[in-house]
């Protein structure tokens, strides 16, 4: 899994959430998502 400050890249979803998942304490309850930066308005709004 890359380290960031900013996130999980998609390709990392699978490591992240067997990495909460081990974690007594953590419960997932939900996922945040960001279209790409370089996509026009009106195509992140879809």
């Amino acid at each position: 899994m890359s380290r960031q400050k900013h996130g999980a890249a998609p390709a990392d979803l699978a490591t992240l959430l067997d990495a909460v998942n081990a974690e007594p304490n953590l419960a997932l309850s939900g996922l945040m998502t960001m279209p790409p930066h370089d996509l026009d308005e009106a195509r992140r709004r879809k």
